[in-house]
Formats: structure tokens, sequence, C-alpha cells
């Protein structure tokens, strides 16, 4: 696994406290018992192998 994906995977496991860090101002909105759901811009690499990367 990359360290592009490690990184995006924090993001994933922790979508309040990466909001709290890049977007303090608007995560202060969000109530600590609102659900995230993150929506994914690409297709995950286990899926597409390694040479095909198109969205």
């Amino acid at each position: 696994m990359s360290h592009d994906q490690n990184f995006k995977n924090l993001f994933l496991d922790y979508p309040l406290a990466s909001l709290a860090f890049f977007a303090g101002e608007e995560a202060e909105t969000i109530p600590p018992t609102a659900k995230i759901t993150p929506v994914r811009q690409e297709q995950l690499k286990k899926r597409l192998g390694d040479r095909f990367r198109e969205l």
C-alpha cells in the first residue's frame, strides 16, 4: 500500500478529526453524533489492478 493510500485512509478512518484539522471552522458546526459518509472519487486499486487507474 502506498503512502498516498495510507494518507487517504486517515480521512476515512477519522473523518471528523480530519475536518477539524483542515477546516476547523466548518467542523465546529457538525455535531459529534453526525454520520459522515465519504464519497470516493476513484475506484479501489484492488478492483482495477496495478496499471488501470481510469475513473
